[in-house]
């Protein structure tokens, strides 16, 4: 007995609709926000503005403006390098004890850096626009303390974390905040030293071309 046509049809049709949901199963398409995407150039310039509050002692701490350079390495991870500069008052703030060893114990905003750094920053998934990420990272920083005529060398791991949001296709824009341990030795008779700060700033990045 011949089937009727209409049934025929049916039976094409199933088959061609179990066909396309086979092959979305296979091969899902990506979730919304599930990684950093297009709004994160794969080679990105930075600049960063914001103060380095220090604990005391030989940390320096002060206005903290920076630049720095990312460049991805993974679906949501880039490599960070950068160049940074603290300003802060030079006043004195060293004295030499009974025993003729030098103490020191800085505020919180007294002291020059220059930092050299390097580290890794992974991105997050979107959060209605806005881009959370964390950095790792490790530095070699050179600090100053004007008038007590105090120089040392320290070596400076920070892990931090922010937000950014992009405001056009090449600019993006957000807020970081990080802490800072690092370990040094001084001159003019110091010796080793303890650094540890925490750092908040505003950051702007572009895109490369």
């Amino acid at each position: 007995m011949r089937r009727p046509v209409s049934f025929s049809v049916a039976l094409a049709l199933l088959a061609c609709s179990a066909r396309v949901q086979a092959q979305e199963i296979s091969d899902p398409l990506p979730e919304v926000g599930e990684s950093p995407g297009g709004d994160v150039g794969d080679r990105e310039l930075g600049a960063t503005i914001g103060a380095a509050i220090a604990t005391g002692r030989v940390t320096p701490g002060g206005l903290r403006v920076a630049g720095r350079y990312i460049y991805q390495v993974t679906d949501v991870d880039w490599f960070d390098f950068g160049l940074g500069f603290t300003f802060g008052s030079g006043d004195a703030g060293c004295m030499r004890d009974a025993d003729d060893q030098l103490i020191c114990d800085h505020g919180a905003a007294e002291g020059a850096a220059i930092d050299l750094f390097g580290g890794v920053r992974r991105f997050f998934g979107a959060q209605e626009g806005f881009r959370p990420w964390l950095r790792t990272g490790v530095g070699a920083r050179l600090t100053h303390f004007a008038d007590d005529e105090l120089t040392g060398g320290s070596v400076v791991l920070s892990l931090g974390g922010g937000v950014r949001a992009r405001i056009d296709d090449r600019i993006a824009v957000g807020g970081h905040a990080a802490l800072e341990l690092g370990a040094g030795v001084f001159g003019n008779d110091y010796g080793a030293a303890v650094q540890l700060g925490l750092t908040v700033g505003a950051d702007v990045e572009f895109v490369l071309p």
